[in-house]
């Protein structure tokens, strides 16, 4: 207040001298005629003078402010999160408390345990394999190894991994008492059952989601850096 009342040259002590176009004539004009002579008059031209500073002071803390917020969202843009990592134990871990899993179609019944996951550090590819209990109408239930293996995907709405499009392969199954043609449906039932669950179940889920940035497999172990 001060510096403004000895720029308009009004007497007030200070060291700024007086250069009453820093503010404009009509500011300094409106300045004197509210100072006046009384106390009263003296108290209203503080408060104009008050408010002059905040209309100058106004673009500076917008600039300010506009500088702190560009800051934040280019450290957000260029640092992003940090990589998620995730090895074949994590997804384990993950998947088992969503088994045992038993499907039905028809006259077969499929009961899936023990997952057990891999990653192929040649083809960077997610191997996920189960046990196989199945059995059709009236016959002996036979064991067998069934195996998924293919490229995981990232759903960034859910924050969820999914083996994409898997190739299933069985192994070792023999139904005594079923035909050879019989067999070929009950394989393909245990190939299309595990293929359709994958479709829908996640391999693992992020706690928090976000935009996808890039998704790698490397050293034996699914990369995720979330951000733009």
């Amino acid at each position: 207040i001060a510096a403004l009342y000895q720029r308009c040259g009004l007497g007030w002590s200070g060291l700024i001298p007086p250069t009453r176009g820093v503010l404009g004539d009509q500011n300094c004009r409106t300045l004197k005629e509210r100072v006046g002579g009384s106390r009263s008059a003296k108290g209203h031209g503080r408060d104009f003078a008050e408010r002059l500073i905040l209309i100058r002071m106004k673009p500076r803390v917008v600039i300010i402010g506009s500088v702190v917020i560009f800051v934040a969202i280019l450290a957000l843009v260029f640092l992003g999160r940090p990589t998620i990592r995730l090895t074949a134990a994590d997804i384990q871990s993950h998947l088992e408390r969503k088994f045992p899993l038993e499907k039905r179609e028809l006259i077969f019944t499929a009961r899936f345990t023990d997952p057990s996951v891999a990653i192929d550090p040649k083809t960077n590819e997610v191997i996920l394999g189960v046990s196989t209990t199945v059995s059709a109408l009236g016959l002996r239930a036979a064991k067998a190894q069934a195996e998924a293996k293919g490229h995981v995907r990232y759903e960034p709405s859910s924050g969820e991994i999914f083996l994409d499009s898997p190739a299933v392969t069985v192994q070792g199954l023999s139904i005594v008492g079923l035909s050879e043609r019989d067999q070929e449906k009950a394989r393909k039932f245990l190939q299309g059952a595990l293929k359709l669950y994958l479709g829908q179940t996640a391999l693992y889920r992020l706690k928090k989601p976000g935009p996808l940035k890039s998704l790698r497999v490397r050293d034996a172990a699914i990369e995720i850096e979330l951000g733009y």
